[in-house]
């Protein structure tokens, strides 16, 4: 996860361990999309609220308008670079699904999928940001119970149990239609993948809106600049 993909690299873990509330396990277990999760253009939302830099207890973000209606994202408090130039950054957009919205930290111009490993819900105040972000473990215990929910792939890491965990050799793929080889115990290390539509995910989010589970403990970010 040249020095430049090294920031980037710690860019996207940053939002992801927002979004995971430093849960244990957060560095060997990721999610995504097969499909953009949203049109940039069309399914965001700029909030002037969201610019600024932010200071949690243990790491600091920097918010500033990128091209259309998302933003970019620095780290740490040498944010611009001593000669004025922004330094490596990444893309996040603010996505309203639902009764919420959600800021999604990643690239989306390489047409690929969208991260869920750094969705977060966002609920913006005027000196403060609450992120709580998409639990992803939350989402494979419920795609055990109900694996008609969505259709996905599940690759497992090399370090996983393998008394626990299915085979790292192959990826587990499955319909959404039959059982899936997910893991049988936390934490789960690996990868999901949701295959199916993006509206079957955006659905998914939506019909999960207000279950606490699905989402991981408030981190709040407090503005320390403008």
């Amino acid at each position: 996860m040249s020095q430049n993909h090294v920031v980037r690299g710690f860019l996207v873990a940053a939002f992801a361990i927002l979004a995971l509330g430093m849960q244990a396990g957060c560095r060997t277990l990721s999610a995504q999309t097969s499909k953009p999760l949203f049109n940039p253009d069309t399914d965001t939302r700029f909030d002037q609220g969201l610019v600024g830099t932010w200071l949690p207890d243990y790491l600091c973000i920097k918010l500033r308008p990128g091209p259309g209606k998302s933003y970019l994202a620095g780290g740490g408090l040498g944010w611009p670079t001593p000669g004025g130039n922004y330094g490596p950054s990444i893309s996040a957009h603010l996505v309203p699904i639902g009764k919420y919205e959600y800021l999604f930290a990643g690239d989306t111009e390489s047409g690929g999928g969208t991260s869920l490993s750094g969705c977060c819900r966002v609920t913006i105040h005027k000196q403060c940001v609450v992120l709580e972000g998409l639990n992803i473990q939350t989402i494979i215990d419920d795609l055990k119970k109900h694996p008609d929910a969505m259709k996905y792939t599940w690759t497992p890491s090399e370090v996983d149990n393998p008394a626990t965990q299915p085979s790292a050799t192959q990826p587990s793929s499955r319909p959404a239609t039959q059982p899936a080889a997910l893991p049988t115990s936390r934490p789960y290390l690996g990868n999901l993948e949701i295959t199916d539509e993006p509206k079957v995910v955006r659905d998914y989010i939506e019909k999960h809106q207000d279950d606490p589970e699905m989402f991981s403990e408030p981190v709040v970010l407090y503005r320390i600049a403008p």
